[in-house]
């Protein structure tokens, strides 16, 4: 099962009104309210619990994957694996 988690020093600010990860090496990304709205909801829970809960109106399983993916790969969350016997 995949959790995700929001790095250490991985933080969420603004820049001008618009929603600004930041990194601990010192990179800011730009991102959009539904994406950073994404990122704090995926914190701590499962794949499973991630598309079924997320609340944000109108939003796909796939759109909700690919947004986790583009976080994920872009170092703004972990993705934890539990392996099972």
């Amino acid at each position: 099962m995949i959790t995700y988690r929001i790095p250490e020093g991985v933080q969420a600010t603004k820049l001008q009104d618009r929603p600004l990860f930041t990194t601990p090496q010192g990179g800011r990304v730009a991102t959009d309210a539904r994406l950073l709205s994404l990122w704090e909801y995926a914190g701590g829970r499962s794949l499973a619990e991630v598309l079924q809960g997320f609340p944000a109106e109108g939003s796909r399983p796939d759109t909700v994957r690919a947004g986790l993916a583009c976080l994920a790969e872009a170092g703004l969350l972990s993705r934890d694996s539990e392996i099972r016997p």
